[in-house]
């Protein structure tokens, strides 16, 4: 049973490559962090394999990170590529995850386990089913519309109605990342379960040994990954720059992180491979200098069912930073930031808008220093993932 002590012992259960993955890793890094900071134990326990050959983001199977401790459900952090070894890697990761934390449970009982990442039955029926052998609440962290998250066309009609009606009765609470998810995910649950709105966070610690260098080339910057090409609006950006480059003779746009082909297509055919820099995967350690010296910081999002129900968690880092953000009116936006005072905000799916956010910004730099520093003032006020630690705690607590 759940202690009522301030002092619970909480497990993550995370799929992905950590402590250095995407944006979704971050995420629950500064969720981590907030409760170890209430006085929490916490472990995140990583059920699959994650590291790819050309792509090895982490060696160690265990350790800590940001005071936060995660481990590896399997020693052997290799990711195969042959679809039978996957399966059995997912199989015996989900078992091994499992053990180990019936393991701890019996060193300490475990009061509750959030799923983070994992999204379908085949992944969270076995932590749910877990909760309820060992006495545990379980929470989901969510931060998508369900059809953002998993492909309804591969999923039959019937399959989707009794996903819909049952798959989020298994949870006891959820963490969403914007107050529309919250409403929609509301109607879903149990009528006993408690939703928690938690705005998307940022390590501000991460950018306080960087500022700018005078001496840098002038370049505008996407960070992410956008590999299908609709979810951050890559290309349109890229078209938006095709517009003004002529204008800034000097200036590149850098683009670091996993793109579509259709992005590399468009910049060969306009010519733009001197303007255009792909940088291809960043280490999350790197993506800090890259982003204090850009004279612009750019998310082109297109007005979509992803767009209206989430929310960018790159912006955070972007707006930490201090530099000027360039963005598009989607989802919640407006609820946190105004266009002109601490960021240059456009209509979606509006290329010329968009250059000329982008026109504005790069014409007037002083204007645009006071946009950016104006920015990471409303970062500091809302997205600072420390003044969250008290609500997290208390909605953690209550369940």
């Amino acid at each position: 049973m759940m202690t009522q002590f301030e002092n619970m012992n909480i497990i993550f259960i995370y799929p992905n490559s950590f402590p250095k993955g995407a944006a979704a890793t971050n995420r629950l890094i500064t969720i981590a962090r907030s409760l170890k900071e209430k006085g929490h134990d916490v472990k995140v326990f990583i059920i699959r394999p994650t590291e790819k050959k050309d792509n090895v983001l982490n060696t160690q199977h265990i350790g800590q990170f940001l005071d936060v401790r995660y481990e590896y459900a399997l020693e052997n952090l290799d990711w195969p590529n042959n679809p039978i070894l996957k399966l059995v890697k997912l199989i015996s990761g989900r078992i091994m995850s499992i053990l180990k934390i019936l393991k701890d449970h019996r060193n300490r009982p475990v009061d509750v386990i959030v799923c983070a990442g994992t999204y379908t039955f085949a992944e969270n029926l076995p932590y749910y089913l877990l909760s309820k052998i060992i006495g545990a609440k379980i929470i989901l962290t969510i931060d998508e519309y369900p059809w953002v998250l998993i492909n309804k066309n591969s999923y039959s009609q019937l399959y989707r109605f009794i996903y819909l009606k049952t798959y989020y009765k298994l949870f006891d609470g959820f963490i969403t990342i914007t107050e529309t998810l919250k409403g929609y995910y509301s109607k879903l649950a149990r009528s006993q379960a408690m939703l928690y709105h938690l705005p998307m966070t940022v390590e501000f610690e991460r950018f306080e040994h960087f500022s700018p260098d005078p001496n840098s080339s002038c370049y505008i910057a996407y960070v992410g990954n956008d590999p299908t090409g609709n979810k951050d609006g890559v290309n349109m950006l890229l078209e938006a720059f095709n517009i003004i480059k002529d204008d800034f003779p000097d200036c590149q746009l850098l683009i670091a992180g996993i793109v579509h082909l259709s992005t590399h297509e468009y910049a060969k055919e306009e010519h733009l491979q001197n303007k255009v820099v792909f940088l291809g995967f960043i280490e999350r350690d790197l993506i800090s200098e890259i982003l204090v010296n850009a004279r612009a910081l750019c998310l082109s999002r297109p007005n979509n069912l992803q767009a209206d129900g989430g929310f960018p968690t790159k912006l955070g880092e972007y707006l930490a930073t201090g530099r000027p953000v360039v963005i598009t009116d989607v989802g919640e936006i407006k609820e946190y930031l105004t266009d002109g005072v601490n960021a240059f905000i456009a209509s979606p799916d509006d290329v010329k808008a968009y250059a000329e956010k982008l026109r504005s910004c790069l014409l007037d730099p002083v204007n645009a220093d006071r946009i950016g520093s104006a920015g990471r003032q409303v970062a500091l006020d809302r997205f600072n993932y420390s003044i969250y630690s008290q609500d997290l705690h208390t909605f953690v607590s209550n369940l």
